[in-house]
């Protein structure tokens, strides 16, 4: 038998069966490609209702943001800050509520736990600053997880910020916070009287970075106060 015309033979076969498939289910695929065009005009529809309705509740969040950086260059004695933390804090909460889009949401719960964090309300802070660390992906969960850590570390909740501290470094093992948790971890176990594991996260930090000059330096700085009782 020959071999080039059983071959040609069966590739003849696979085409005429593909053929007969594409066919056969010639409806079927233009259905599905029209009905996933369909969902994506929905969800495109869907983004802009969602941006829409958003105006309102984010001119809201800016004017909030507004308010408080005016608070931040007013005299602690001014009788009228008190109100406008308040006021504040109101709108803040109005928008983390109101808000469509998730985004926005998560971006009001991070300016409330700075709020919050602010004004000592330590408690609250943390709530706020667990909503935004429970979504990592989002652009301010590494700020939000090393801020939730320094509310631990007010609340003497000392176990719950190393955690906090070591799970960021996992999670954003080069974001730019990392030598700062690194730094704060020191400083925690020093506060626990751990000095062994204090030089080992600092030593840890700088053998995996030592391309980095800056806190190379001050990592080494560290490390020698430690080993010399000084720090």
């Amino acid at each position: 038998m020959d071999i080039n015309k059983s071959t040609q033979s069966k590739i003849s076969l696979t085409i005429e069966l593909i053929m007969t498939a594409i066919f056969r289910h010639k409806v079927i695929i233009i259905a599905s490609f029209a009905f996933i065009v369909a969902i994506v005009a929905a969800i495109g529809i869907f983004q802009i209702s969602i941006e829409s309705a958003d105006k309102t509740t984010n001119k809201d969040f800016q004017e909030a943001l507004y308010n408080y950086e005016l608070l931040a260059r007013m005299d602690a004695s001014n009788p009228q800050t008190t109100q406008i933390v308040i006021d504040v804090i109101s709108r803040l909460k109005k928008v983390e509520k109101d808000a469509k889009s998730k985004d926005l949401k998560l971006r009001a719960s991070y300016a409330l736990a700075n709020v919050y964090y602010d004004i000592k309300n330590y408690i609250e802070a943390e709530k706020y600053y667990k909503n935004v660390t429970d979504n990592r992906k989002f652009y301010l969960a590494e700020n939000a997880m090393f801020n939730l850590a320094s509310t631990f570390v007010q609340q003497k909740k000392y176990d719950d910020a190393v955690t906090t501290l070591e799970n960021l470094k996992q999670y954003y093992n080069k974001g730019f916070l990392s030598p700062e948790a690194t730094l704060l971890l020191a400083d925690i176990y020093i506060l626990q009287n751990k000095r062994s594991e204090a030089l080992s996260a600092l030593k840890n930090w700088i053998q995996n970075n030592e391309d980095n000059q800056v806190y190379g330096e001050l990592m080494i700085e560290t490390v020698a106060l430690i080993e010399n009782n000084i720090y």
